[in-house]
């Protein structure tokens, strides 16, 4: 079919204006129709494979590695783009079936898909955004405290969802209010800046990068100016902040079910952002000698993020450990050394950098060596959706550690499904990266992707399904040849906010 692909010249416009050609939209079709490879798993990373389990010693030792190697050009990288509105669906949900039926959100909540939202009405005025959403909804209903429990909530609902009130679910996830502090209230975009002050500074700096949608990069700003100088006199830190969006050009076509191509009711064909696979060109933008790199919605409170500080620092600390005898053996390669050391250098590649396989040849072994390198930290599953720490057999022959998504699996093969159940750990995204050569000199981050690890996912637009492409993962695809490390880190430092009712965890809440 792809080989008949035609366009009106309207058409081939907005392919170029997003930075594509007609090659890679050709390209792109052809990926639905023939589908993406699945990952095949060789069994799962745990405490006793692959997985390393720090004793207090050792982490004490990478903790303090990190803290003495002071000279460090650090750089914390959140990705901020996404919305908020997987937040708020089920309350979308909600609101369409209220307004469908008139039926009281009481009964509504007895609902087996409705009955997780009881908490939100029993215990709203815990959110941080509470007051804003009441205040509201007393501006559009003056009678507000006169009002049925049923009205109240439904007023509530409005407040939170309707564009002309909070609109909630359309902003920034990373400027929604999460916390609430005696005296002051604030978002995950904001709790970056604090937490950073407890493990990403250096000489009274920290060094932020925010990837952010250009429709929504003044509402980041604006927070920006209005919080930055009290945080800065706070933790007596200079903040540098700065922002990249995903590229256009990384955008990707949109198809039916049926792999034709989808067009909007206005005409235009349907290009989406290809995912947070695209951020490795941003990520591949900073020059700095660490990254930390955490999703925009895993922030705990001050006083427990202050607390798990220390384990980001013991997986940076690692990092250092492991970079610093990855160096030793490029230089002795690179001085002739390679066959005065070939069985030093064949074991370090298999104990300490996690590569299975016949390292045989100098050539190979400096290849192996010399490649960005990233320790991620893994919390035990309990049931949370994602990817986990697999190991993976490569294409040249060699099983290497890898994070891999569900959706990359091949769940009708029943082995991948029984390696899959019986894995012991999940990817919280924790990660610190180094991305520079024993040169000094910076990888360049395109170069290490496997670009055969996209992955077809359905959507909908304007009520219609459809089929997505998005890029190799930024931690799966994008990094697969990477060097990983994977380290045991405690589950308290995993907070995420998938949906709004997470806001009501411990992490989110004022402590007793």
């Amino acid at each position: 079919m792809s080989d008949q692909l035609q366009f009106t010249e309207v058409e081939l416009k907005q392919i170029r204006s997003h930075g594509l050609t007609f090659n890679q939209v050709k390209d792109q079709v052809n990926t639905f129709i023939n589908g993406v490879q699945s990952v095949k798993v060789e069994k799962a990373a745990t405490p006793q494979d692959g997985i390393l389990q720090l004793d207090k010693i050792d982490q004490d030792i990478a903790h303090d590695i990190y803290c003495i190697e002071d000279d460090k050009y650090i750089t914390k990288f959140v990705p901020a783009s996404g919305a908020a509105s997987r937040m708020f669906k089920a309350l979308h949900q909600l609101k369409a079936e209220v307004e469908k039926n008139n039926q009281p959100i009481e009964e509504l909540l007895q609902k087996y898909e409705f009955t997780s939202l009881k908490s939100f009405f029993e215990q709203f005025e815990k959110f941080a955004f509470a007051d804003e959403a009441i205040r509201s909804a007393k501006q559009n209903h003056a009678n507000f405290d006169q009002l049925s429990k049923n009205d109240q909530h439904k007023a509530l609902l409005d407040s939170v969802l309707d564009d002309d009130q909070l609109g909630l679910a359309e902003l920034p996830k990373g400027l929604i209010l999460f916390h609430q502090y005696e005296e002051q209230k604030l978002t995950p975009f904001e709790e970056h800046f604090y937490e950073s002050a407890n493990y990403a500074e250096r000489k009274g700096k920290a060094h932020l990068h925010f990837t952010v949608t250009k429709d929504h990069l003044s509402n980041f700003k604006e927070v920006e100016k209005h919080s930055k100088p009290e945080i800065e006199e706070k933790t007596n830190l200079n903040y540098q902040v700065n922002y990249s969006f995903q590229e256009k050009s990384t955008d990707t076509i949109a198809v039916h079910m049926d792999n034709t191509l989808f067009h909007l009711d206005e005409g235009k064909l349907l290009i989406r952002p290809a995912g947070h696979g695209a951020l490795i060109k941003n990520l591949n933008q900073i020059d700095s000698d660490l990254i930390f790199i955490k999703n925009i919605d895993n922030v705990q409170r001050k006083e427990l993020a202050q607390d798990n500080a220390y384990y980001k620092q013991v997986l940076a600390g690692k990092l250092l450990q492991i970079q610093a005898e990855v160096f030793k053996w490029l230089k002795e390669i690179d001085a002739g050394n390679y066959s005065k050391h070939q069985a030093d250098i064949a074991e370090f590649i298999h104990d300490s950098l996690q590569i299975k396989g016949a390292i045989q040849d100098e050539k190979l072994a400096f290849q192996m060596l010399n490649r960005p390198i990233r320790v991620c930290g893994m919390v035990k599953n309990e049931g949370a959706p994602g990817g986990g720490p697999f190991w993976v057999k490569l294409d040249n022959g060699l099983t290497t550690l890898q994070i891999v998504e569900t959706s990359q699996m091949d769940l009708e093969d029943k082995q991948q499904k029984d390696i899959l159940e019986n894995s012991t750990h999940f990817n919280p995204v924790d990660l610190v990266c180094g991305v520079k050569d024993y040169q000094g000199k910076k990888f360049d981050l395109e170069k290490y992707v496997n670009p055969k690890r996209g992955i077809i996912t359905k959507k909908s637009a304007e009520g219609k399904p459809l089929k997505a492409l998005e890029l190799p993962g930024l931690w799966n695809g994008a990094m697969e040849h990477w060097n990983t490390i994977f380290v045991e880190v405690p589950l308290q430092t995993f907070s995420p906010v998938k949906t709004v009712i997470n806001l009501l965890n411990d992490a989110h809440q004022v402590p007793d």
